[in-house]
Formats: structure tokens, C-alpha cells, sequence
């Protein structure tokens, strides 16, 4: 293998390459990038970028002036470290019999080892059987409103991820980790006639979400029973869907909205930002007393002291006393893109539900805490 290429387009592809291989794998051979230089049927030279944690799996093909063909597994991460540090715009690699891959550029020299062809983990990949366009300003909404509510536990793993499906013509994307719910949808101009749910991991949205960001017009989802792939440009993503079946989270969603509070959106999340700065837990727990015209942001503790703040709404409900975490709550006050939030309660038990008057297809649940 002995091939030239610009390092511009080498780092881009090996920066896509950094979050798919994992730094610290349990298993060493998971560290590497395969590297696989080639000549298409026109006779250009081509270089193919594989990386993989077994999970998810990246291809990217890039230009390349190929001398000899040939491929070799190398450690991805001090590779992209070196290459994002060179100054000269055009790289040299060759591969060196019995001592690695060696990288030339301007007076630079570098030779990083080589990892045996036949330890590198082989992604299996399925046959797709549907698929699924979308717009990508309808998957960035998607993504963006949904993901932060994905669940960190391992044991309740059919939660990490978000969940698509189909819904009276429309997509919906839920994420829920138990104690909050966000979900998002858009309709389908021409919805699949048959199409299966199906959950993206966490890594995979994360991936898939950066995609997103270099393109402009439309992503294709291309599904299996447990597979899903998609293609930006030279770039082809593969990913296992999680296993498992999506709680039935409708019945999360309260039917009944009869109290609703209208908040200013900016002063709101300010001020449970400063009133939480003292409870001193992870979560930073706080109270809201509804009052009507009035809410009351409260915060207590032992060591840090209390704090309080009082913010005008609109509200004429009865008076309630809940509490939330400020973390969740703000990180629903992110995705609000209006001035103001519609706060939807009932009683200090009963989880409350967050809307944008100026997004009618998004709402987030907030299950209450006892403080």
C-alpha cells in the first residue's frame, strides 16, 4: 500500500471517525481504523476509511492517488492526533512489510504499528427491507428535542435511545428515561404504508445528529429487523437498533390540562438556574408554588442556605406546591424556541406537561419530586 492524499479531507474523514471508535475499548483491536486504498473501474484511486466498536460502523471513502493498493488497521486515535497537528497539505502513507504504516509529510516522519488484518472486527451488515426519507430540518427537530431525555441506566436499556414511529400519518420520536418524557413529530406528506418501530441507541443519534449538520436537503433511513444505515455525501453509517419494547408512553402523557400557567420563557429558566445554584445535589431539586399571577421559585439546604425568587405569570388556577429538578426543567426550556411556556398542572403528585405555544407538534412531561 503507498498512496498521497490532502490532509484537509484526511482529518475531516478521520475527525467523523473519533466518537464512533471508542479511546478506551475493552477490547484493543476496537481502537484501530482500517484503512483500504484501492482503484475503482475508471481507474481512480480511492481510499476507504472502516471503523467500528462492533455497535456502530462508519465507512467513508475519500480521494487518493494510489500508487499500490493494499489496506492495514492502525490506531485511529493517535493517527487523527498526529495528522490535525501537521502543516503541509498533502500526506504520504505506506505500508512498511513487517513494521507498520509509515506517514511522510514535508519533513515530518511518522510509523504507527499495524494490527493483525485478521483480528479487525467485521461489521455484519443486513439486508434492508424499508425505508425512510426525511427532510433534515424534520430530523434535526426530531433529534434535538428528543435526545436529552434519552436514560443513562443500563438495566431499562430499551430506553437509551429515542423512538420512532408512525402515528395517524405522522413520525414521532420519543425519549423518556422514567422520570421525564419529550416527544416530537412531524407529518408525512407520503407516510410508508407498512413500517416498524424501531429505536435508535444513543450513539447512533449522536451520530447520526452530526450527519445531519452536512447536509442540506434530505437523509434516507435504510431498516432492517435490527439494523439501520444512512448516507451524507461519501459517508455511509451503520448502526444495530436496539433491542426491547418501547413502554407504551401515552399513558405517561396526562389527559387532562384544565391548570395551565403561561411563563416567560427567559426570566423562568433564569431564575430556577440561580435558585437551584444552592441545593448542592446532582439533580438540584427545587420547589414551584403556583399562586395565580404568581410563581415561586424555592431552594434549601442545609450547608448552602435557600433562596428564593418570585416571577408575575399568567395563571388563575388554584394554589400547588411541586417539585422538580432544575436540571430537567432546564434542559426542556432549551428546546421552547417562543418567549413564553405553557406549564399544564394539577396537583403536587401528578406529573405536569411543558408545551411551546409556537410548536404545536412537541411536549415534554415532567414527573414530579418529593423535596
Amino acid at each position: 500500500m503507498h498512496i498521497d492524499l490532502e490532509k484537509h479531507t484526511f482529518l475531516k474523514a478521520l475527525s467523523r471517525q473519533q466518537n464512533v471508535i471508542e479511546r478506551r475499548a475493552t477490547i484493543p483491536v476496537l481502537n484501530s481504523l482500517l484503512l483500504e486504498a484501492s482503484l475503482d473501474d475508471s481507474q481512480k484511486g480511492r481510499l476507504t476509511l472502516t471503523g467500528t466498536d462492533l455497535e456502530v460502523c462508519l465507512e467513508e471513502v475519500i480521494e487518493a492517488t494510489v500508487h499500490v493498493a493494499g489496506k492495514v488497521a492502525i490506531p485511529a486515535h493517535i493517527l487523527y492526533d498526529v495528522v490535525r497537528k501537521l502543516g503541509s497539505d498533502t500526506i504520504s502513507l505506506k505500508l512498511l512489510p513487517e513494521k507498520g504504516l509509515e506517514l511522510t509529510c514535508a519533513s515530518s516522519q511518522f510509523v504507527f504499528p499495524s494490527t493483525p488484518l485478521d483480528d479487525f472486527p467485521s461489521f455484519k451488515k443486513a439486508s434492508f427491507s424499508s425505508e425512510l426519507p426525511f427532510e433534515v430540518p424534520s430530523l434535526r427537530k426530531l433529534i434535538d428535542q428528543t435526545r436529552f431525555a434519552m436514560s443513562q441506566e443500563e438495566a431499562r436499556y430499551y430506553l437509551n435511545g429515542i423512538y420512532f414511529h408512525l402515528f395517524e400519518g405522522s413520525l414521532r420520536a420519543v425519549a423518556t428515561d422514567a422520570h421525564r418524557l419529550a416527544l416530537s413529530w412531524v407529518t408525512l406528506e407520503d407516510p410508508p404504508e407498512s413500517f416498524a418501530p424501531f429505536i435508535i441507541s444513543k450513539k447512533a443519534v449522536q451520530e447520526i445528529r452530526k450527519l445531519a449538520d452536512e447536509e442540506e436537503k434530505n437523509i434516507t433511513f435504510f431498516l432492517s429487523e435490527r439494523q439501520i444505515a444512512c448516507s451524507v455525501k461519501s459517508a455511509t453509517f451503520y448502526s444495530r437498533l436496539v433491542e426491547g419494547k418501547f413502554p407504551d408512553y401515552t399513558r405517561a402523557i396526562p389527559e387532562s390540562r384544565q391548570q395551565t400557567a403561561c411563563i416567560a420563557c427567559p426570566s423562568f429558566s433564569q431564575a430556577v438556574d440561580r435558585v437551584s445554584m444552592v441545593s448542592g445535589e446532582k439533580n438540584r431539586p427545587i420547589k414551584l408554588k403556583f399562586s395565580p399571577q404568581c410563581l415561586t421559585v424555592l431552594s434549601q439546604n442545609s450547608q448552602h442556605g435557600s433562596a428564593c425568587e418570585t416571577l408575575t405569570i399568567s395563571y388563575t388556577g388554584s394554589v400547588v406546591e411541586m417539585g422538580f429538578s432544575a436540571r430537567y426543567i432546564l434542559d426542556i426550556l432549551q428546546q421552547i424556541k417562543g418567549e413564553t411556556v405553557h406549564f399544564h398542572l394539577q396537583d403536587a403528585l401528578s406529573p405536569s406537561v411543558l408545551s411551546d405555544p409556537e410548536d404545536a407538534k412537541a411536549l415534554y412531561v415532567l414527573m414530579p419530586m418529593r423535596i
